[in-house]
């Protein structure tokens, strides 16, 4: 689930309308710290799933990501299967592949998350579809991103869109663009949420506490509410922790833990029911 579907599903509407995202009360930063005590606490080791483009090297080698966890599968843009090994931090094919032709490098302008220009004469529309844009200079030199599609040359520039959102793009001025490359999915280190649509790296069992914690950051100091979301947030962190440590069958009859339970009514799940269940509460 995206942070923004979240938001409008679990979060009552007095406190979802009037706040922004990415600013520094925004809903993106708020989450962070949610899901970065989760961490912390260790309930949870956060991880995201991660999919990009990715040159193959001196024919067979394939440069780890920064950010790469576990997991990694390799395959072409038909969806087929390259057999690999890691070996000294790097990733070895076991198939040999031809150098990449860099061809044409392009001028980057006007980059966003979702897309760049380049300067381009002769692009027809979605002629770039499924090619990968290789970034030649900034912070990302070397990155790779997969494009979505392409305007038509108009006046001599083309609008690139990508195929998932990168904010890697905004320090580069220069790339090429090349249908030779292998993609890698992976599990990579959570770093934070980084806009509305980013995917929350957490499942379902802890959107309740999620929510809570949201509620709490974002209800206003003076508001009579805000001591209740506090020690309902608290009290859900800690069901959290004691689920985390729970024992295993065999330890539990040495040893029962008590579990606390969610079932006592609560200021969140009163507003919720009463934001979610009556339709007519979402009418202006």
């Amino acid at each position: 689930m995206t942070l923004s579907s979240f938001i409008t599903t679990y979060i009552p509407r007095e406190l979802a309308l009037g706040r922004d995202y990415t600013g520094p009360a925004g809903w993106v930063p708020l989450a962070n710290r949610v899901l970065q005590r989760f961490e912390m606490e260790r309930i949870i080791s956060l991880t995201q799933a991660r999919e990009t483009p990715v040159l193959v090297e001196r024919g067979r080698w394939i440069s780890i990501p920064s950010d790469f966890l576990s997991d990694p599968a390799l395959y072409t843009s038909e969806e087929e299967s390259v057999s690999f090994r890691i070996v000294n931090e790097m990733i070895r094919t076991d198939l040999m592949f031809d150098e990449v032709d860099t061809g044409s490098e392009f001028t980057l302008s006007d980059g966003s998350t979702s897309g760049v220009t380049i300067n381009d004469d002769d692009a027809t529309e979605d002629q770039y579809t499924d090619s990968a844009l290789i970034l030649t200079d900034g912070t990302y030199q070397g990155d790779a991103i997969l494009v979505a599609g392409n305007t038509e040359s108009v006046a001599g520039f083309s609008n690139l869109t990508f195929a998932n959102i990168r904010a890697t793009v905004a320090s580069s001025t220069a790339g090429y663009i090349t249908d030779e490359y292998l993609m890698l999915r992976y599990k990579a280190r959570f770093t934070g949420l980084t806009t509305s649509s980013s995917t929350l790296p957490v499942s379902e069992e802890f959107y309740d506490a999620l929510a809570l914690g949201l509620s709490y950051y974002a209800c206003p100091i003076a508001a009579d509410d805000r001591t209740a979301y506090r020690d309902e947030y608290e009290f859900a962190v800690g069901v959290l922790r004691s689920l985390k440590r729970t024992p295993s069958p065999e330890q539990a009859r040495r040893s029962p833990i008590p579990l606390v339970s969610f079932n006592t009514p609560s200021v969140y799940s009163e507003k919720h029911n009463k934001f979610m269940g009556d339709s007519d509460a979402w009418l202006p």
